[in-house]
């Protein structure tokens, strides 16, 4: 049976389906699940073989179109015994129906329009009863079965097989035992070993991963078990700390309270501390207005002792004082003359100076004018250089090295070329005319005259077409690949010179351009450092430009014209500068002279200054200490007027011991006890203890929380380990149906081998008879 054709209607999830004209050989039927593919297989069996228009069997019911539109209508179209037939059935109870019909002369004719009758006609002619008999059991196979299991086979196949395959051995039989070891060798090696790169073995690595997989998936979900039992260890230890946190809560308030009353009591001792320490300040002040009585009692006498020897002391220094002012007069005239004469001296030396230094601008003038003539003269030297260096072409060593290297190359190639080429010649007797193409370029008319040769080289092949005469063809027996690569290499290493020759300034057909480029850049080179000489001259003079120098020297003549124009007398100085140094040292010798003397002068006046300032000093410290002594004295009669009698103070301190006793006794009184004295290291315990709990607390809330990340990041995990397990359950099924079609392989080889090796000796032993 071929199928030539199925049109399907409201087939399960098919809407309508035309598959016409179809193809010899194996027709594939591919896509996505729930597409249709299992159903186009269902609709086969069903039209061919297993359902009749109005079978209420439950495969027909579920396989009612699910939009419910209609009945299914189901036509295929199948060759057999060598002509076309179609069956078309409509599977419903009441309007349901079949027809068989058959392709005659271009048309199709009806040969049974019974539903029943057509249904067996058509099975008569596929020679099955069933889809599920016969070498139908290789054909059709369920959603998801890959292999069929030995058990399921029954004897009608096997007969089958040995009827077909034991006839005799034909190119069929041939090619279907290759087939088989085709589909064997997907499996076996030639010794009947799974091969190491077999589907079964593929499917086995398979397994290993995915065991491996779903072992690391469980040992991480153990790991989860783990977190959640932490997780609720930690609860309970937060609830715990919870507890213990509000118990030193309470604790700690009362504590505060307790320490609030003691505070109180506190308040109130200090207070009367406070009023100790103000009675024993008011004793005190008394005992020390006491003392102070008596010191400025023994003040009083002093002081007059005192002013007494100091008033006849300052008459005595007043005297000396006025000795000394008459010779410190003296001194300072003899100053005043000595600093006059040294001024002098002084205005004759600033004159030399200013001599000196017109002589040193007239100097600095004439070489500033030097240096820029000299400037000037590199600058002219400058343009000429770079003139010279503009004019040659800017080729560096290593192009010209390229080149040199490009010809070279060249000459090799092209020197092959010539060697390996071909002579072509042709000489004619009278005028000609004829056409030759050379290798691969264009062809190029060529005239001769009587008695004329034509020369031409040729890499592979001639040919000369002569008017009204034929062709001439002259070529290799067998083509040089070689020499066409080296004639593309030798014209592109031309390109290539000629190309950067141009760049260079350089004329490609000019045999002597190398040579000429290489003179041209050791003269450039020459030139630019030539130029770099003059232009390291250059910056050496005017570092700054030529600008800078041009103003220094505008500089220095506005700085001699300024000179003369301040001392106009200075021009008529002579400006020998030996006559100047000499007159210099002379003049200074004679400042160094007077310098010395007023030196002198100004020793003797000084220490008559500082004599008459000692003096002047003395003279001012014995009337200060006489005043201060006059002052003591009336400052200290003074304070014993403010400070009372002796017997006043007296009084004053007894009233101020009694008044300090009492408030040392009331003092006494309001101690603190020592429960009351350690209130706050008890509250600062509860407190620590309180902290430490409550950073427990939030410890344990921090662990909660990174357990609950930890379950929040595996979130998913028994997905993963479950769908890890499907996994490895669908290779195993996978696995056992690859087994399964294997051995099927397999035993349907081994029986081919037996059922051919049976018909080859039925037909032999005949014949060896």
């Amino acid at each position: 049976m071929i199928l030539r054709g199925i049109h399907i209607e409201n087939w399960r999830c098919i809407e309508r389906l035309d598959l016409e004209e179809l193809p010899d050989g194996i027709v594939v039927l591919h896509g996505p699940n729930r597409t249709g593919k299992s159903s186009i297989v269902k609709a086969l069996r069903g039209c061919l073989f297993d359902f009749d228009h109005d079978s209420s069997k439950a495969e027909i019911k579920s396989s009612l179109p699910w939009n419910g539109n209609g009945p299914p209508r189901l036509v295929v179209e199948f060759e057999t015994g060598g002509s076309l037939y179609r069956i078309t059935k409509t599977l419903a109870k009441r309007h349901g129906g079949a027809r068989l019909e058959c392709r005659q002369h271009g048309t199709w004719q009806l040969i049974e329009d019974s539903p029943k009758e057509a249904a067996r006609r058509t099975r008569e002619l596929l020679g099955a009863e069933r889809s599920t008999v016969g070498l139908g059991q290789l054909l059709w196979l369920d959603q998801g079965q890959t292999a069929l299991t030995t058990s399921a086979i029954d004897s009608s196949l096997e007969e089958r097989l040995v009827g077909v395959l034991g006839v005799m051995v034909t190119g069929r039989d041939l090619a279907f035992k290759d087939a088989l070891d085709g589909r064997c060798e997907r499996w076996f090696a030639v010794s009947g070993k799974h091969k190491p790169t077999s589907p079964y073995n593929k499917l086995l690595k398979a397994k290993t991963e995915r065991a491996a997989l779903l072992a690391d998936l469980e040992r991480r979900y153990q790991e989860l078990d783990e977190v959640i039992v932490s997780m609720a260890d930690h609860e309970r230890r937060q609830q715990r700390l919870v507890e213990e946190v509000a118990r030193w809560q309470a604790s700690c308030t009362e504590l505060q309270a307790e320490r609030e009353r003691v505070r109180d009591r506190l308040q109130l001792y200090r207070e009367a501390e406070a009023d100790c320490l103000r009675l024993r300040q008011a004793r005190e002040a008394v005992e020390k207005r006491q003392r102070g009585h008596q010191d400025a009692h023994q003040r009083w006498q002093g002081a007059e002792q005192q002013a007494v020897r100091l008033g006849a002391a300052e008459q005595a220094a007043e005297q000396d004082r006025e000795r000394l002012f008459g010779l410190h007069a003296k001194a300072e005239d003899a100053l005043a003359a000595a600093r006059q004469a040294e001024e002098a001296q002084r205005t004759l030396l600033d004159n030399l100076d200013q001599v000196r230094d017109l002589a040193d601008l007239e100097r600095r003038c004439a070489r500033a004018e030097d240096t820029i003539q000299r400037v000037l003269e590199l600058r002219g030297q400058t343009r000429s250089l770079e003139e010279q260096i503009r004019g040659l072409p800017a080729i560096d060593k290593g192009t010209l090295d390229a080149l040199a290297a490009n010809r070279r190359q060249a000459e090799s190639l092209r020197a092959r070329l010539q060697a390996a080429a071909l002579a072509f010649q042709v000489k004619v007797e009278r005028e000609t005319s004829f056409q030759v193409t050379v290798d691969e370029q264009p062809a190029r008319n060529v005239e001769l005259d009587a008695d004329a040769d034509y020369h031409q080289t040729v890499r592979q092949r001639v040919q000369v077409d002569i008017p009204g005469w034929g062709s001439v063809v002259l070529g290799r027996g067998h083509k040089e690949t070689d020499l066409d690569r080296a004639a593309e290499q030798l014209a592109s290493l031309d390109q290539q010179f000629a190309e950067q020759l141009r760049v260079c300034g350089g004329n490609p057909d000019d045999e002597g351009c190398l040579d000429r480029l290489a003179h041209d850049r050791l003269e450039r080179e020459s030139f630019v450092r030539q130029l770099e000489v003059v232009r390291a001259e250059l910056r050496r003079l005017a570092p700054e430009g030529e600008a800078a120098l041009q103003a220094e020297a505008e500089r220095l003549q506005q700085e001699r014209r300024g000179l003369l124009l301040c001392r106009p007398e200075l021009a008529e100085q002579p400006l020998d500068e030996a006559e100047i140094a000499r007159q210099a040292r002379f003049e200074n010798d004679r400042a160094a002279e007077l310098k010395a003397q007023r030196l002198q002068c100004e020793g003797d006046a000084g220490a008559h200054a500082r004599q008459l300032q000692a003096a002047a000093d003395q003279s001012a410290g014995l009337r200060a200490e006489l005043a201060s002594a006059r002052a003591t004295a009336k400052a200290a009669r003074a304070e014993l007027e403010r400070l009372g009698s002796e017997l006043t103070l007296a009084e004053e301190l007894a009233r101020a011991k009694e008044a300090e006793a009492a408030a040392a006794s009331k003092l006494a009184g309001l101690q603190l006890t020592e429960a009351e004295r350690g209130v706050d290291a008890r509250l600062a315990a509860a407190d620590s203890l309180l902290r430490q709990r409550e950073e427990s607390l939030q410890h344990a809330g921090g662990e909660i929380q990174r357990l609950r990340g930890v379950l929040q990041s595996s979130e998913g995990l028994h997905v993963r380990r479950a769908e890890a397990a499907s996994a490895l359950r669908e290779i195993d099924d996978a696995l056992e149906r690859e087994e399964q079609d294997a051995e099927a392989c397999r035993h349907l080889r081994d029986l081919f081998e037996h059922n051919r090796d049976g018909s080859v000796q039925a037909v032999m032993e005949p014949i060896a008879e």
